[in-house]
């Protein structure tokens, strides 16, 4: 039986204290407004992100100038917590019915993240290259696999090539060229242990994820995304990917398109909208899958409304699917 379904969900989320003296946006690549913003058409430079511990450790040991001359920055964090069930205080493992944080009454390493990057300023309007690598380990790597790639691992803690693209930018043009794999564009939370605000905006309210972040959003995509800077107020994104959450695999064989706008009128307030179309199902990962189905295509629309105070961060944001074929 084919029907239409139509599902919506709208949240607000006061964000913990930021104490940064960085602006609010969207990514860090993303449009940053002057105290002026009408006076000024170019592009906001991107700030280049300080040494990390990491970073600071090779200095120490006389390795970090070449890299820091080429311009590639080595960094990581780690992530993990205790999560209690005062229901069910003597059952040392899960299900939680969270996914995240799916063991209970025991401490737990979310995850170690290692990132060597390479960034580049598509507002300086000259050729470049760039490029990232995130690598993970934890428990939190068994629910953000992507299709075809370290999806058939057992056990609690697992690892992920989280990340991995290179970035080219142009001459003469604040654009920006992205392919490979990263982190899902939609929502104002993200996969990043970035709570608060250690660097820069807080990535997500809580130590737990909300379901609409597990359930209404992909974790990865993998494809291509040409990012163009208009100026301070105004970015523009559009690509293709091979869908939800597949990499080396596609569980469907088509592309997706995926498209954001951001608006950011002030330094502190941001307007982002986002956008994917196309055929997604099946959007699990590992063996035994459903067969893939061109056809079935959802209409997915992100909406998020930032605006950052003296201490704190307000976020508000609606999400909406459309699946055309969907059946019950």
């Amino acid at each position: 039986m084919n029907v239409s379904k139509f599902v919506i969900a709208a949240a607000s989320f006061p964000l913990v204290a930021a104490f940064t003296s960085t602006s609010l946006r969207a990514d860090p690549n993303a449009p940053v407004a002057s105290g002026d913003s009408k006076k000024t058409l170019e592009p906001t430079p991107v700030p280049a992100p300080p040494p990390g511990l990491l970073m600071t450790a090779l200095g120490e040991a006389g390795l970090a100038d070449p890299l820091t001359k080429a311009g590639i920055n080595i960094y990581g964090y780690a992530e993990g917590g205790y999560f209690h069930d005062f229901s069910a205080p003597g059952i040392r493992d899960g299900p939680t019915y969270i996914g995240y944080n799916n063991f209970k009454n025991a401490a737990i390493l979310d995850k170690l993240s290692l990132n060597v990057e390479r960034t580049v300023d598509p507002t300086k309007k000259e050729f470049d290259v760039g490029f990232r690598v995130e690598g993970i380990y934890g428990a939190d790597a068994a629910f953000i696999h992507s299709n075809g790639m370290m999806d058939s691992q057992t056990g609690r803690n697992q690892w992920d090539l989280l990340q991995a693209y290179v970035d080219v930018t142009f001459p003469d043009v604040p654009l920006r060229l992205r392919m490979g794999k990263c982190l899902e564009l939609a929502g104002f939370e993200h996969f990043s242990a970035n709570i608060y605000g250690a660097f820069g905006d807080p990535a997500r309210s809580l130590y737990s994820y909300s379901y609409q972040f597990l359930y209404a959003e992909p974790g990865t995509q993998t494809g291509a995304l040409v990012t163009y800077m208009l100026n301070p107020q105004w970015t523009f994104d559009a690509g293709f990917t091979r869908g939800w959450n597949q990499s080396t695999n596609d569980s469907n064989g088509s592309l997706d398109f995926l498209g954001r706008v951001t608006y950011a009128p002030t330094a502190n307030t941001s307007i982002v909208f986002v956008m994917t179309e196309g055929p997604e199902f099946p959007i699990a990962v590992g063996q035994n899958l459903p067969p893939g189905d061109s056809r079935d295509w959802w209409t997915a629309l992100d909406l998020v409304i930032t605006h950052k105070l003296s201490l704190t961060s307000y976020h508000s944001q609606a999400i909406g699917q459309i699946e055309p074929r969907a059946g019950f």
